[in-house]
């Protein structure tokens, strides 16, 4: 039976991935990933050089952050809400959320690499004020389990986006856009946040 080294290379692709989206990295090695995709662990020596090879390689061929211009076309409450349906559905992103913080590899550098173009895009997009540009920043690094209105609903009210007749804790998909140029009092600011 003659092999296919294209559908072979993406089986250990796609192995390493749901690894990495299913367990994190406590589990993640090249005996793992042989089993995870059938295929013995020499290929993976073999077609990537071995785990790091294939960590550089995923990161170079997977988009592990939305494109930002599909995102940034409302107001920064409606952005946010977006950017978190786009994360809650992309697992890969949320494992790295947490491994990047841990442990510098292949993989991780292009996760950072790619978030930082993504924010950078987003704020290019945006021009935001100040204070939203602060709020980005927070964005940047909350895990996706923060997008919440629970979490960022006082924020956003502070700076506008929830209208003044509706309650404070409203679904993020109807809190209106900001007011432009609103600032917080800083005794006001949520401490939910830090």
């Amino acid at each position: 039976m003659k092999r296919n080294r294209a559908q072979t290379e993406q089986r250990i692709v796609e192995a390493a991935m749901g690894l990495i989206a299913d367990a994190g990295f406590t589990d993640f090695g090249v005996n793992h990933i042989a089993a995870r995709a059938g295929v013995d662990k020499v290929l993976i020596y073999r077609y990537f050089g071995g785990v790091d090879g294939l960590l550089e390689h995923i990161g170079h061929t997977v988009a592990l952050f939305p494109e930002a211009h599909k995102l940034v076309d409302a107001g920064l409450p409606e952005f946010i809400e977006e950017y978190r349906i786009a994360m809650a559905g992309n697992p890969l992103a949320r494992a790295l959320l947490d491994w990047v913080r841990l442990t510098e590899n292949p993989l991780t550098l292009a996760f950072q690499r790619q978030r930082r173009h993504f924010w950078d895009e987003v704020r290019d997009r945006m021009r935001p004020e100040p204070a939203t540009n602060v709020l980005l920043d927070m964005l940047a690094e909350l895990p996706v389990n923060a997008f919440s209105a629970d979490t960022l609903g006082p924020l956003l009210e502070r700076l506008g986006g929830v209208p003044k007749s509706a309650p404070a804790k409203v679904p993020a998909s109807s809190v209106g856009s900001p007011v432009a140029g609103a600032k917080p009092p800083e005794d006001d600011l949520p401490t939910n946040l830090l």
